[in-house]
């Protein structure tokens, strides 16, 4: 009758286990999917993105530019992303290099970089291989 029992209980515990696990992997792809979101919009934004100089010239402009690397990050907390994150590495028709950053305040930050700047940054960054 015991082992009866034991055998019940381990069941019981094995079912619970895969469960939670179950619950768990949910939670984890709803923040997930929340994230790809966020990216979605990064991307958007980078691509709308204009910037102009004093004579009127356009310096920056985002659906002509090319993403060479990217850095992304994020907390994910109980399903949910608490801080998003996207860095993009851009370069011009020009072969002018500047870095896009996105946050989910919505107010990107974009600064132009010397050659050895974006070099560098490069090396601290993922290539960008686009988005499916």
């Amino acid at each position: 009758m015991q082992s009866l029992l034991n055998s019940i209980g381990a069941v019981l515990a094995m079912f619970a286990l895969f469960g939670l696990a179950l619950w768990a992997s949910t939670r984890r792809s709803s923040a997930l999917g929340e994230g790809t979101e966020w990216r979605r919009r990064a991307l958007v934004q980078f691509r709308q993105y204009r910037s102009v100089a004093q004579s009127g010239e356009s310096m920056i402009d985002g659906s002509e530019a090319s993403i060479v690397a990217e850095s992304e990050s994020g907390v994910f907390r109980a399903g949910h992303v608490h801080s998003y994150s996207l860095t993009l590495l851009g370069r011009t028709p020009r072969k002018e290099y500047f870095m896009f950053v996105f946050n989910q305040d919505g107010h990107p930050f974009v600064k132009v970089l010397a050659d050895g700047e974006a070099n560098r940054m490069r090396k601290r960054m993922r290539p960008y291989v686009g988005d499916a």
